[in-house]
């Protein structure tokens, strides 16, 4: 929805907002990581949870999808929804049946693209996790004890998963190559 209204925004105006967005995405994870523990301990006074790192990992993941929603919505013909306006549309019908289905690929493909920059950054989730356990920690706590299979079992099932999820994305979307 962001990305939606930066589209509608003037360019020099929406190009300000989205250079800001993007510094997460320029600095190390280092600084993020130790940014955002103390942003929560000390000013939010939030105990370190699954919940502190679900908002670590969207600081990351965020801007890379509005980043590429709003690249596609930048070259998106408005004479679609002006003609479904036109013939009786509400501006919420025009938006679930014209504007949705014309971005569907790109928001699968930025949600892909946020799910393996999540999933491979492990210096946020190690700095915000607190006690509990992600699968990049659980996968770090494992390699430092000891080597077990499992670890190459869950690797495994990490690559069936990215391909699975690529496949099933491409169906959605109803890419025809």
């Amino acid at each position: 929805m962001a990305a939606l209204a930066f589209a509608r925004m003037p360019t020099r105006r929406a190009g300000g907002i989205i250079a800001a967005l993007s510094l997460p995405m320029m600095m190390p994870a280092l600084i993020i990581g130790v940014s955002l523990i103390c942003f929560f301990v000390r000013f939010l006074d939030l105990r370190l949870s699954l919940l502190t790192v679900t908002l670590g990992q969207l600081v990351i993941a965020l801007p890379f999808v509005i980043l590429i929603v709003y690249a596609r919505m930048a070259s998106f013909d408005r004479a679609v929804i002006d003609s479904a306006r036109d013939l009786g549309a509400s501006p919420w019908t025009a938006f679930l049946t014209v504007t949705l289905p014309i971005i569907r690929p790109t928001i699968v493909g930025a949600g892909l693209i946020a799910l393996s920059v999540s999933l491979d950054d492990f210096v946020i989730t190690f700095f915000t996790i607190g006690g509990g356990n992600t699968l990049p920690t659980l996968v770090w706590g494992m390699v430092r004890t000891s080597l077990d299979p499992t670890i190459n079992a869950m690797a495994t099932l990490l690559i069936a998963l990215s391909i699975g999820s690529t496949v099933l994305a491409l169906r959605l979307s109803r890419y025809r190559g």
